[in-house]
């Protein structure tokens, strides 16, 4: 599925659905929120949290997948634009867990398609550990 986002780029979007099954046998379908909202916009660079974050997340990832800094924008993905497998992913995401002493689930990691997904992801993890 793809959408607009404000600046009319074309941004492909996840749709989460939980099916249920109905004591009549019948199943109903019923759209959940993506886990992480992948549309990136330059409002995300004012928060300050975001920026030490993305800060490290891109120091990871320019030493694990050997690319060069200018290449690792919040929006680059990180197989297309930065080669990573999903070797490199996992690699990624074991990082991301250390350096920021937090356990990131499977389903969370799933969804890290991009470097402003892993932010995200990270941001989630570390509110939720928090409470």
């Amino acid at each position: 599925m793809l959408k607009k986002n404000r600046s009319n780029k074309i941004i492909p979007i996840t749709t989460v659905i939980l099916a249920t099954v109905l004591s009549s046998g019948e199943c109903q379908i019923t759209p959940k929120k993506p886990i992480i909202d992948s549309s990136y916009n330059a409002d995300y660079i004012k928060d300050d949290d975001y920026k030490k974050i993305l800060k490290k997340v891109i120091e990871i990832v320019v030493d694990k997948l050997g690319v060069g800094v200018d290449e690792v924008k919040p929006e680059a993905k990180l197989k297309e634009d930065l080669g990573a497998d999903s070797l490199d992913t996992v690699e990624l995401i074991m990082e991301f867990e250390k350096v920021f002493n937090i356990p990131i689930s499977d389903e969370i990691a799933e969804n890290v398609k991009t470097i402003h997904d892993a932010v995200l992801a990270i941001q989630k993890v570390k509110k939720e550990e928090a409470k």
